[in-house]
């Protein structure tokens, strides 16, 4: 049983069957006891002992104090009052009319804030007649003086127990004649006085002189009369009490034989629905291995496939490699040659013009009759010389072009071969789908068949099952209702026998008590009328008075009514609905089309005007009501910009979307926007006839454009198998396998975002220019970031060293992830930057390792930046002990022109041809005459010329300083010409060794060890 909802109906229950309007269930909490009036009785009950009673009777269980609370209520005057715990009696017509006033304003009624106020009345109850239960479990009532006593208390032995309700039961007989004169008249004055608070006390005291005879009399005959009274209805109570028991049993019984039949139909099917689930558990086992089997099958015939392409790719790739190497080599070899003939054709010449020199002194006059001779000798060695190259090179191209046919023909057989292997898988792949369409469109056939026919015979079966359970149900409740509506009727008609016999002796007990209070009522009366007037007028003043102060509350919320900007209204308007003091606002609106009641604004089309609206607020407070107008202009929409090819491309691959392409310069777009991404595969629909010309060919220029947003270095590559041809389409799925985890890379990528924007907040400032910003993040980048030696030439690299996330969220990489940091950071801040790559110019003019850095536009005009080379540990000089490092950032390549930078810097082939040329000069380091520091926070002094510089050495080993550190402004030494004067100035100045470490040509650092 769940005593929860039971005791939520008990509640409902009791107060509906006693009051005609229900008391508010949210004044239970307050409520300690219910008290009772029965004639000049006074009974209190317990409210958690009457419900738990309550629940008994309802569970069929014995309930004499549930039975007695009821009949007591059937017997009373009215439901008298409550007992609340906090305040003390409480009159339930004054609680009844608060709520019935609530009801009608349309509020809630709070019974625990009502009964703490001055509008509650309480009643002065000198005593009540507390009932409670027995051992046995009869109810007897308990006054003051049991309590005192502690009858209430547990009892201790059945013997006890007997002599306590005797000595209780004597005291409700007698205990009104316990009470002295004195007391009662107190009692009487006080429940006078609470009942007529206004009355005056001329009157109070003519009440009191009703002579003592008379009540002693009246009180002993009410005695009698209720003793008779509780006789008659503890035998009715009895009576009633065996007829309820007899129900109940009755009606637990026919529930259980239902519930009886109930489980074993439940079994029945439950058993059935078992069989069948189990029956469909083989069935879906067996279809499974098989499925799994034929999967596996499958799985190895492309397993076989995909290895034998797979090997035929290998195999063509290594021929593909030796015939490089092939070709590699006989380049090389030629050039070799060409190189040999030169020097032998310069050293023939020298020799032969040191001949001639020897011929002429000796052979004068021979050399002038012979010079025309010697002329057309060496015009005719020298044509021959030229015929030959000519021959050679002629040669050459033979081969070279018998070479590239040899190649074509090799690949058109290799893409033969492999066109063939393709077109067999494809039909392979054909005739199994076209197989295993088959076996699933039986498969469904024969399901549907089976699922048809269980379906048909479970609803004939529940058809006649709820057939035969309609008509025992109908026939079962047919017979309840006889057996109820016939006990009804014998318990009402015994009620109405026993209220009619109660309500006889209480007409006459009433009828001498008229007599004798009609005088007192006429007078009552007449006081009561000029009570009425005198409070009639005080409410009008008081309702007067809440009218103006209404109005007041009114005023005061039109003043302070605030809205938004209604001269440039764009969105939804916040209409208050209510102010602070309760008063209520009601909105209309002169264009709902525009602005409705509610504040929903919409606004006019782009090409319409602004629209004027009028909205009238209507404020009321209790029956005072006033209306205020505003003007409202609501702003008609924008127009919405055209969206670029880029960002359309970039909303589809969000929407994973295909994208119809027909373009090669579009179909780059999707890539690059893709790899931006971080997608692992999209879908392009490109035109079926030219999709050859849909290609990986600007992979690398992609990649480069890409700069510092290429976070995971994917490898690329196309779904094969057959393909849909719809209006001239066909779709390109396209996998990007990155080289790491893609949830890892996206996370690298957050992280670096994060970091480029704080650093952006961190570094930059509001009144920074751009050349500014640009120093600014190119120091923070070259001081918190280190070269990681260890990466330069580590195999696989990577791919942190080589992204942005190394530099700015690890603090280490190499050249290419300095430069990509430098890429996002300046874009970041509004300065325009390239990723750029190339090599290193090593010191005899050749083309060294890889390299990376960045071109900066700055007032439309490019410069150089290599923040790699800035930064005294890093591949440049081949520098990790940080020991010998005195200053963080050095500036020798920032924003530096071509024809220095190229000196030690060669262009890319794709920069070379599509990047522009670095000519400024207006921001370069030298001229923006920034200051540099040392380590120590010392400023790196400067000097402009050679004869200075010798100065600062010399004053160094006067002054016996183990190092010096300068920079040249204006001019450039390399270390050969450093050491040159530092020789010359250390004879005669210095006696021990001295040192130049490696360095640029804008800086030098000297050592000197003094003996």
């Amino acid at each position: 049983m769940n005593k929860k909802s039971l005791k939520v109906l008990s509640i409902g229950a009791i107060l509906g069957s006693i009051m005609q309007v229900g008391m508010p269930l949210s004044a239970e909490a307050a409520v300690d006891a219910y008290i009772i009036k029965v004639s000049q009785e006074i009974y209190s009950y317990n409210k958690d002992e009457v419900i738990e009673d309550f629940l008994n009777y309802k569970a069929g269980y014995k309930s004499n104090l549930y039975n007695d609370f009821y009949i007591k209520l059937k017997m009373a005057n009215g439901f008298y009052s409550f007992h609340d715990k906090k305040t003390g009696y409480i009159k339930y017509e004054d609680v009844e009319n608060k709520y019935l006033e609530s009801k009608l304003k349309n509020k809630k009624f709070d019974a625990e804030k009502f009964t703490e106020s001055n509008e509650c009345k309480l009643i002065e109850v000198n005593w009540t007649k507390k009932a409670i239960m027995t051992i046995e479990g009869n109810v007897r009532y308990i006054t003051p003086n049991d309590v005192n006593n502690s009858t209430s208390n547990n009892v201790k032995d059945d013997k006890n127990l007997n002599n306590k309700e005797n000595e209780n039961s004597h005291k409700d007989n007698e205990g009104i004649n316990n009470i002295s004169e004195d007391k009662l008249k107190v009692y009487e004055e006080r429940k006078h006085k609470h009942k007529h608070r206004h009355t005056s006390s001329e009157d109070s005291t003519s009440k009191t002189k009703i002579e003592n005879n008379e009540v002693e009399e009246k009180e002993k005959a009410e005695k009698e009369r209720l003793a008779k009274i509780e006789a008659d209805k503890q035998k009715a109570e009895k009576e009633k009490s065996d007829e309820l028991k007899q129900e109940e049993l009755k009606k637990q019984q026919e529930e259980k034989e239902k519930a009886e039949k109930e489980r074993l139909a439940k079994i029945e099917a439950d058993k059935q629905k078992a069989e069948k689930e189990k029956s469909d558990e083989l069935k879906q086992e067996e279809l499974k291995k098989q499925q799994e089997e034929k999967e596996k099958a499958e799985k190895e015939r492309l397993a076989k496939i995909e290895a034998d392409k797979q090997k035929a790719e290998k195999e063509k790739q290594k021929s593909d490699e030796l015939k490089q190497e092939e070709l590699r080599k006989q380049q090389e070899e030629k050039a070799e040659k060409e190189r040999i003939a030169k020097i032998e054709a310069d050293k023939q010449k020298a020799e032969k013009e040191k001949s001639d020199e020897l011929k002429q002194e000796e052979l004068k006059k021979q050399q002038e009759e012979k010079e025309k001779a010697e002329k057309e000798r060496l015009a005719k060695i020298e044509a021959d010389k030229q015929k030959a190259e000519k021959e050679k090179q002629k040669s050459d191209e033979l081969k070279q072009e018998e070479l590239k046919k040899q190649q074509e023909e090799k690949e058109k057989a290799e893409k033969e071969r492999l066109a063939k292997i393709e077109a067999d898988k494809q039909k392979a792949e054909k005739e199994k789908s076209d197989e295993l369409k088959q076996e699933e469109l039986k498969k469904q056939q024969e399901e549907k068949a089976e699922k048809e026919r269980l379906a048909k015979i479970e609803a004939d079966k529940q058809k006649a099952e709820k057939e035969k359970s309609d008509e025992l149900k109908q026939e079962e409740l047919r017979k309840q209702q006889e057996e109820k509506e016939k006990a009804e009727k014998e318990r009402l008609a015994k009620i109405e026998a026993d209220k009619q016999k109660a309500e006889a002796e209480k007409q006459k007990s009433d009828e001498l008590k008229q007599e004798e209070l009609r005088k007192q009522q006429e007078e009552k009366e007449k006081k009561e009328k000029a009570e009425q007037e005198a409070q009639l007028k005080k409410e009008q003043e008081r309702l007067q008075k809440i009218q103006e102060e209404n109005n007041a509350l009114i005023e005061e919320a039109k003043n302070n009514i605030k809205l938004e900007d209604l001269s440039n209204v764009k969105d939804n308007l916040r209409l208050p609905t209510r102010d602070s003091n309760g008063v209520e606002i009601e909105w209309k609106s002169s264009d709902e089309s525009v602005i409705k009641y509610d504040g929903t604004v919409k606004r006019p089309n782009a090409d319409e005007k602004d629209k004027k609206v009028t909205l009238i607020a209507t404020f009321t407070k209790d029956s005072a009501t006033s209306t205020k107008e505003f003007e409202a202009i609501v702003k008609a929409q924008e127009k919405l910009p055209v969206k670029t090819e880029e960002e359309e491309i970039a909303e589809l691959l969000k929407a994973d979307k295909k994208i119809e392409v027909n373009k090669p310069e579009k179909f780059d777009k999707v890539v690059k926007e893709a790899i931006k991404q971080l997608k692992p595969s999209f879908t392009v629909m490109i035109p079926y006839d030219e999709n050859q010309k849909y290609n990986f060919n600007n992979f690398n220029k992609i990649m480069l454009e890409l700069g510092g947003h290429d976070y995971g270095k994917p490898e690329i590559r196309t779904n094969g198998g057959q393909v849909q041809i719809v209006n001239g389409k066909m779709p390109m799925t396209i996998q990007l396998n990155y080289r790491r985890d893609i949830d890892e890379v996206r996370n690298q990528k957050q992280a670096t975002e994060a970091e480029v924007k704080r650093i952006i907040k961190e570094v930059i400032k509001d009144n920074m220019t751009p050349v500014q910003k640009e120093l600014a993040l190119h120091d923070y980048v070259v001081k918190h970031a280190d070269y990681n030696m260890e990466g330069l030439n580590k195999r696989p690299a990577d791919l942190e060293d080589h992204s942005a996330y190394g530099v700015l969220v690890l603090g280490k990489g190499v050249c290419e992830s300095y430069s990509k940091a430098m890429h996002l950071l300046l874009n970041e801040a509004g300065i325009e930057c390239k990723y750029a790559t190339g090599y290193k110019k090593n010191r005899d003019g050749r083309q060294g390792g890889g390299h990376a850095w960045n071109i900066v536009k700055l007032d439309n005009e490019w410069y150089n930046l290599d923040a790699t080379w800035d930064d005294p540990v890093s591949d440049r000089v081949g520098r990790s002990d940080k020991d010998v490092v005195v200053s963080p950032v050095i500036h020798t390549y920032f924003n530096v022109t071509d024809d220095i930078f190229n000196k030690d810097h060669i262009r890319g082939e794709y920069e070379q041809k599509n990047y522009p040329r670095a000519n400024g000069t207006k921001y370069s380091y030298d001229n923006l005459d920034i200051d540099e520091f040392m380590n120590d926070g010392t400023k790196v002094p400067k000097v402009t010329t050679r004869e200075e510089f010798k100065q600062k050495l010399i004053e160094a080993l006067k002054t016996k300083k183990t190092t010096v550190y300068v920079r040249f402004k204006g001019f450039k030494m390399n270390q050969q010409e450093v050491m040159n004067i530092l020789g010359e100035v250390a004879r005669g100045n210095l006696s021990g060794s001295y040192s130049v470490s490696p360095t640029d040509e804008n800086h030098v650092y000297c050592s000197f060890i003094f003996r």
